[in-house]
């Protein structure tokens, strides 16, 4: 096979559609956190605290970043597992932000945008790449995201 994805069948395929959803999905969660408060929210809840400029500066650089990587995704096939990642990181901030409000006991700022958009549109994705894509390259990818997602977590409260 010539292309660098290993692919179940013999036509491999660019991401689904729905993984241009992506950075719309994101742009509307940065304005759920910015707006909601997660600022002030999450150094009183967690004892965390973030500045607002690398809120932002993070926030956007990942927003330009996921607009090429859903791009790429959708138009090249060997792109394909850049959609994936991207939609395990969305779908780990998703339960992140789920889980900050049952333990902390109230809403976290993002919530609303992880639930409707990220989770629906993460589990399109990733069942597409169930069936188009080799376990180990979905597999991969899922750990990239998450990865992803840790490292950006961390580079904000640092």
């Amino acid at each position: 096979m010539s292309h660098m994805i290993e692919t179940l069948d013999d036509n491999p395929s660019s991401a689904p559609l729905a993984v241009i959803l992506l950075p719309v999905a994101v742009a509307l969660h940065i304005v759920e956190e910015w707006f909601g408060g997660f600022i002030d929210w999450v150094s009183l809840a967690l004892d965390v605290n973030i500045e607002a400029e690398r809120f932002f500066a993070i926030n956007m650089i990942g927003l330009v970043l996921f607009v090429i990587g859903c791009v790429s995704a959708y138009r090249e096939p060997r792109a394909a597992w850049i959609g994936v990642s991207l939609a395990a990181l969305v779908g780990v901030n998703a339960i992140a932000h789920t889980m900050l409000s049952v333990f902390v006991g109230e809403y976290s700022p993002g919530t609303i945008t992880g639930l409707l958009l990220y989770v629906p549109i993460s589990i399109i994705i990733i069942r597409w790449a169930t069936a188009h894509l080799s376990r180990g390259v979905v597999g991969g990818a899922i750990l990239f995201g998450i990865g992803i997602h840790a490292v950006a977590t961390l580079s904000a409260t640092l």
